[in-house]
């Protein structure tokens, strides 16, 4: 039985980014091997969301290549997550909204569970 290893944002970050070039090395071949379903990868929608604020407020990437990017990490055969289908929902929201990352994830969850969404926020709270 394969252990599942809970990834860090930071991890997916240098994944994506290729912005240091030994920790790139490392977790392209750590995805690598997510990609063929030889390593579970936990991914939290915490950790989600802290690459989506980083991408989007540090290195300035638009929202809809932020998207696309995490929707591919989140699809990865090895991916385990709670709300895999919420999170790429969420993903889709953002990539064509205006709606913070976290609103269109609670948005999604809410979708998903049937809930809905307390919110000061009218955007969010019309959208639950």
């Amino acid at each position: 039985m394969k252990s599942t290893v809970i990834v860090d944002a930071n991890v997916i970050l240098r994944f994506l980014l290729e912005d240091d070039a030994a920790q790139f090395t490392q977790a392209k071949l750590f995805f690598d091997d997510v990609r063929r379903g030889t390593t579970s990868a936990y991914l939290s929608e915490a950790v989600l969301a802290e690459c989506v604020y980083v991408l989007l407020k540090v290195y300035k990437v638009p929202r809809s290549e932020i998207s696309d990017s995490l929707s591919s990490v989140v699809s990865m055969r090895g991916v385990a997550a709670a709300h895999p289908v919420a999170m790429l929902d969420a993903l889709d929201r953002f990539a064509s909204g205006k709606l913070d990352f976290v609103d269109t994830l609670l948005l999604a969850l809410a979708d998903e569970t049937g809930w809905s969404v307390f919110s000061f926020d009218d955007d969010v709270s019309a959208g639950s």
